[in-house]
């Protein structure tokens, strides 16, 4: 009996659980917001959808959105006659579809042996790198800023080497790669990839430390080689085609730094030279056979 008289007294049930407390007095009758929400609950206890309250259809009314036009409605183009919405979207496909580029990744056996012996090779070389600060405290070794850098002397140097403008890579590169990048203007460029445009750098990320050495050379302060790993991703956009091409791929440049010993004070005074790029990978962009996809 005692169930059944749950049963049959849902309202006191509910009002245990919406925690409505119908104390005597005026002040402690409950607000017609929450008389509201109890006469949802009651009807959803039966099953029943809850029946709107006159201010919610009056505000229901008021947010109602605006009804989609028929074809026949829809605005018409220049000529009088409704745009067909099947052509708007193919044109704006093809259109997209020629803007878009395509990408290709190009991974070496020797880029999956680089990029697998990573881990020992950075315990390695940035041990040496220590030392090498250890020894010449004025060299400031310190990867961030060095890979900072790096990435964007390789930027720099890629437009200056897209545009053949030799002039100013002096600085950025060592007299020695000048002058073989001199001597085979006539082996790559414009004319012998057909590019519609200079190849474009989209994007560099500097990964990690790949090797580091030390450099002796006769006539010539010591130095300090360093390579690091490097993905680019490469834009190209060839003669007769209005798709560009894009690229993805690891490169591995060299940068040396030259020790200047001279003076007095020891190794504690001495400076350094500045970065510049030592060599670049032959060839230094992605030929047009290997683009092709």
């Amino acid at each position: 009996m005692a169930c059944l008289k749950h049963l049959r007294s849902p309202t006191r049930a509910l009002l245990k659980t919406s925690r409505a407390r119908c104390l005597p007095g005026p002040s402690r009758l409950p607000s017609p917001g929450a008389t509201t929400n109890l006469w949802a609950s009651h009807q959803r206890w039966f099953g029943e959808t809850p029946t709107p309250s006159p201010e919610d259809r009056e505000r229901g009314a008021a947010k109602k959105p605006e009804e989609p036009r028929t074809p026949e409605e829809a605005p018409s183009s220049d000529t009088g006659t409704p745009e067909d919405p099947k052509e708007q979207k193919r044109e704006s496909k093809s259109q997209s579809d020629s803007d878009v580029t395509e990408y290709k990744v190009c991974i070496t056996s020797e880029d999956f042996f680089d990029v697998s012996t990573l881990p020992v090779r950075a315990v390695v070389h940035r041990s040496a790198l220590w030392f090498m600060n250890f020894m010449f405290p004025q060299l400031d070794l310190k990867w961030g800023p060095f890979a900072e850098g790096a990435a964007q002397a390789v930027r720099c140097v890629h437009e200056l080497l897209g545009k053949e403008n030799f002039e100013e890579l002096e600085g950025l590169v060592t007299p020695q790669l000048l002058q073989e990048l001199r001597d085979q203007k006539g082996h790559h460029g414009t004319e012998k990839e057909d590019w519609a445009e200079p190849p474009r750098l989209e994007s560099v990320a500097v990964m990690a430390l790949l090797t580091s050495r030390s450099l002796q050379e006769e006539g010539a302060p010591p130095g300090l080689v360093i390579t690091p790993l490097i993905k680019v991703t490469e834009r190209y956009l060839y003669k007769g085609s209005d798709k560009p091409r894009g690229v993805i791929r690891f490169v591995k440049w060299e940068f040396e730094t030259r020790i200047l010993n001279e003076g007095e004070g020891g190794p504690a005074q001495w400076g350094s030279s500045g970065w510049q790029v030592r060599r670049l990978e032959e060839p230094w962009f992605m030929p047009r056979e290997m683009v092709k996809f």
